[in-house]
């Protein structure tokens, strides 16, 4: 079936399997069964680690609770493989990250979503991982590679190259010769034993597409710097990073050179975006499948968020609240930290679904963990407010594939905007 942005509709979003071109909002709900199993390793799809959105757990975590339709907070035994969740059921979960340095504290991730968003956003994978290798060629003396097979990536240059951890199935490949002339090499629907030889990459081959390059303008860019990316994620998920730009003084609207695959080059549901990360944590993102100069936004600055504390001891309260902005009604992340030299907490996470749509004020309440058997952590209702950790309307759960030609989406990935009383 070819995707909703080979068609060239109206930027209008319908995701996970509703029909193309229908009219309507957001809606990240992916349709099918009920959700049964939860598994703490498990994140929001590997793309999104490129926008520097969200990233899964560097340590193995492990879900310390769970609240059912605002019920009481109660514990995930360690056996309980299957959690047996309503549609449309607003849940949170909790769960603890060890401290996975001597350097970096332990912390709590709680998230308010809905029971379709954790099944999606967390799922199982108890498959085993494949060791592939091959060779790369046609890479100039100091010119950059890049490598993307299935769930995992790595850097490129000429010569013999390993890949491991790679998910089992069918998969795509994307390899991409960074800098002039830019060149990549697409291979779809491929499927490898473990231990098995990637066949020659070599960028100088007719296999070998030449990317084209065009301009990217970016208004309200007034920080010292920005990067601009070019990238494309496959029908099957492979993420290949296309070009790196950074424009470093300038006015305030600035301009940097992209390069993406020709239209011609790309299957159905394909799907490339640009990317712009400035300085001041304001990212933006377009999807598209038809290369072209393009010119994007970035979103305002955060509202100020506060953190009210209320009563003493095991009476305590600890409420978040931030007025929203429509360039960022998806989801917001807040970040506890506890110390005078701002160690990290935890992190809350709250979708619009959990509200039902974006309410007017994002307001969370930080649970008593403390009082649930086995939470390994202090009570998180004692530290202060610290940053918003992120801010967007990226649906958070969100298949790429979905979009429309031109859709664009904003960013704020770190807000000092608080205060505490």
């Amino acid at each position: 079936m070819r995707s909703c942005l080979a068609k060239k509709v109206l930027p209008v979003i319908a995701v996970f399997g509703a029909a193309c071109g229908g009219a309507g909002s957001f809606s990240d709900d992916p349709a099918g069964a009920l959700p049964v199993v939860l598994c703490a390793t498990g994140s929001t799809a590997d793309w999104r680690g490129w926008i520097s959105y969200y990233s899964p757990p560097l340590v193995s975590a492990s879900w310390a609770a769970i609240q059912r339709e605002n019920g009481s907070w109660r514990t995930i035994d360690a056996t309980e493989a299957k959690v047996l969740l309503n549609p449309g059921e607003r849940i949170g979960l909790a769960r603890w990250l060890p401290a996975p340095s001597t350097f970096v504290p332990p912390s709590a991730e709680i998230f308010f979503v809905t029971a379709e968003q954790a099944q999606t956003a967390f799922p199982c994978d108890s498959s085993s991982r494949r060791s592939l290798h091959g060779t790369v060629q046609g890479l100039g003396t100091g010119q950059g590679g890049y490598l993307s097979i299935g769930n995992r990536v790595t850097t490129l240059s000429d010569g013999p190259f390993t890949l491991d951890g790679v998910s089992p199935g069918k998969t795509d490949i994307v390899a991409t010769r960074l800098g002039a002339p830019g060149k990549a090499i697409l291979r779809h629907d491929v499927d490898y034993p473990n231990g098995s030889a990637i066949s020659l990459l070599d960028f100088g081959s007719t296999e070998a597409v030449s990317l084209e390059p065009h301009t990217l303008a970016v208004n309200d860019a007034n920080t010292t710097q920005f990067f601009g990316r070019s990238q494309i994620i496959t029908q099957l998920g492979a993420e290949g990073l296309l070009s790196i730009d950074v424009a470093i003084t300038g006015a305030a609207t600035r301009t940097v050179t992209t390069y993406s695959v020709p239209e011609s080059s790309l299957i159905d549901d394909d799907v490339q975006f640009l990317s712009v990360d400035p300085q001041d944590y304001r990212l933006a993102i377009v999807f598209y499948r038809h290369p072209t100069d393009r010119t994007m936004t970035l979103g305002p600055y955060a509202t100020a968020a506060t953190g009210t504390h209320l009563g003493t001891a095991s009476n305590r309260t600890l409420r978040l609240d931030m007025p929203s902005q429509p360039e960022y009604g998806a989801q917001v992340t807040f970040s506890l930290c506890s110390g005078g030299d701002f160690h990290p907490a935890a992190t809350l996470l709250v979708t619009k679904e959990y509200f039902g749509g974006t309410p007017a004020t994002w307001s969370v309440i930080v649970p008593d963990l403390a009082s649930v058997q086995g939470f390994p952590g202090g009570d998180l209702r004692a530290s202060n407010l610290c940053s918003v950790q992120s801010l967007t309307n990226l649906p958070f759960v969100f298949a790429p594939q979905t979009t429309h030609e031109g859709d664009a989406f904003t960013f704020l990935t770190y807000g000092i905007n608080v205060s505490n009383k």
